[in-house]
């Protein structure tokens, strides 16, 4: 239900169920459905502008995923990280999160994802750095 309502730009209905899900996650254990609600959290307060909300969720979600060795969502935090911090014009900040997502999804074999990482980097033009 949250992504629907995230998709159809209904964001206050989208963070509802985002937080009821991890509410459902944190009751039965589920650090994986923890960490992907705060991530989801982190992506709808970002698109309504609340930035150190989306901050503060993705940090908890990268905790998480971190926690249970889960490399894909690290480096979809990441990507959400770097999209913050373009959204922010933080340039610098921007660039070494898509080189981090970059780095993972290359690890892990998810070459268009990385490929995508690279194209935001030349985009931006981020120096050479830890996904080269």
């Amino acid at each position: 239900m949250g992504e629907v309502a995230r998709l159809r730009g209904e964001y206050e209905q989208a963070a509802s169920a985002y937080a009821q899900a991890r509410a459902l996650y944190e009751e039965v254990g589920s650090r994986l459905g923890q960490a992907n609600a705060l991530k989801s959290l982190g992506d709808v307060a970002r698109m309504r502008g609340e930035y150190e909300q989306a901050a503060s969720a993705y940090a908890q979600a990268r905790a998480l995923h971190e926690e249970i060795g889960n490399r894909i969502g690290q480096a979809n935090v990441f990507l959400a990280l770097a999209r913050l911090a373009e959204t922010q014009e933080r340039c610098a900040n921007a660039c070494e999160s898509y080189a981090a997502a970059q780095k993972l999804y290359q690890a892990i074999g998810l070459g268009r994802w990385a490929q995508h990482c690279q194209h935001a980097r030349n985009r931006l033009a981020c120096s050479e750095g830890p996904g080269d």
